[in-house]
């Protein structure tokens, strides 16, 4: 017996297109639709076109429902990855593919499991099993994000009746300890880079409390000399081990206008004179990239290179260990203790809300609470 069958009857003074079909759990269901054709004027030779179109596209749904029987999990997976190539960004994509390529996939390989049969069990201990393998709860948080999207999309053909994903449970993320240096760690940190390729990447991020991508992203036509400001509106982020440069932040507030002191305009004009007179040196083997931060060669640094590059530097200096993306935490910490509002802070960093701000920085305000305290006592005495 065919799957999907359909007819026209008359309703209004109209054609409808009445359609029986089969879900995939065998039950039997109809859906009706106007043509929109007038019963009385209209060829029925028309009315009749737009039922078989109607029922070709029921036919092609169900051809899934006919795979679906026999197809695997991560097969389905791959299906899904193709069909979102062409919805998303290139990097976002590729960021997709990774965690599918070396994550995901691997793991149901070796399971599998028909999608027909995942039930949440499955996708906790997957889940579990990246946990203890090391992972972060955020990140399986974001594998988890895909793993929705497509079984919602399995949900939405009516391959499966439910989503198995909805009921995963994960830990409370921890929360990031910060690790800021003082302003005299800078200072030192500031010496050590100068006259290397760190120079550079080392004070934008302490000075403007920029992220990795920020910096690196940064190009000589975001800055503005003559009114002293530089615009975050363009990154540059690390797919698998690739950079890819794009025309957009973190979030909407993270595309903001800083503004620079006379000093650093100054610096960053030295460093621009600098790399034309590399330019010069090099001749054609020099690549005008447009980016501030490069190497001789005008090339872009490669977002790994300022991680590797970093730690290698403090080690060498004797300096304690931080991460990159804690000279942005320096930069906050530092201005939070010299009183600064934190509404202008969350503003500076770019954050998409000041209570972010206050999460992470809040323990920084204990001398600036001991110091209101105090005035509290001194005015109104106990």
């Amino acid at each position: 017996m065919n799957k999907v069958i359909g007819n026209l009857y008359e309703r209004n003074n109209k054609y409808q297109m009445m359609i029986h079909y089969y879900d995939a759990a065998g039950r039997r269901k109809s859906r009706s639709r106007s043509t929109g054709l007038d019963y009385k004027r209209c060829n029925k030779k028309q009315a009749n076109q737009m039922l078989e179109e109607l029922l070709n596209e029921y036919r092609n749904a169900y051809s899934l429902d006919a795979v679906a029987e026999k197809i695997y999990f991560e097969d389905y997976l791959e299906k899904w990855m193709e069909r979102i190539k062409k919805e998303v960004r290139a990097n976002t994509y590729e960021t997709y593919r990774a965690q599918m390529d070396n994550h995901v996939l691997p793991y149901f390989r070796q399971k599998r499991i028909l999608l027909r049969n995942l039930k949440h069990r499955d996708i906790q201990q997957y889940y579990n099993y990246e946990l203890e393998q090391g992972m972060s709860a955020s990140s399986v948080k974001k594998y988890h994000a895909n793993i929705h999207k497509a079984l919602d999309e399995a949900v939405r053909d009516e391959l499966i009746p439910a989503n198995p994903s909805d009921k995963a449970i994960f830990p409370k993320k921890q929360k990031s300890k910060i690790n800021p240096y003082t302003a005299e760690e800078a200072e030192a940190l500031f010496k050590a880079v100068s006259g290397t390729k760190m120079e550079v990447p080392v004070k934008l991020a302490t000075m403007f409390g920029l992220r990795r991508e920020e910096v690196l992203g940064l190009r000589w036509s975001a800055i503005d000399f003559s009114k002293r400001t530089l615009t975050i509106n363009h990154t540059c982020v690390l797919v698998g081990n690739a950079a890819v440069n794009v025309n957009r932040t973190k979030n909407e507030s993270s595309n903001r206008t800083l503004y620079m002191t006379d000093e650093m305009a100054s610096y960053l004009k030295c460093v621009k004179k600098q790399q034309r007179e590399q330019q010069l040196i090099q001749g054609e083997q020099y690549a005008f990239t447009g980016y501030v931060c490069v190497d001789e060669y005008g090339q872009q640094l490669h977002p790994n290179y300022i991680s590797e590059r970093f730690r290698e530097i403090l080690k060498k200096n004797g300096l304690r260990h931080i991460r990159f993306h804690d000279l942005r935490h320096t930069c906050a910490s530092l201005l939070m203790n010299h009183g600064y509002e934190t509404a202008d802070i969350s503003k500076m960093l770019g954050h998409s809300t000041i209570t972010t701000t206050v999460d992470i920085y809040g323990h920084i305000d204990e001398k600036r609470m001991r110091n209101i305290a105090k005035k509290m006592n001194d005015i109104l005495a106990v």
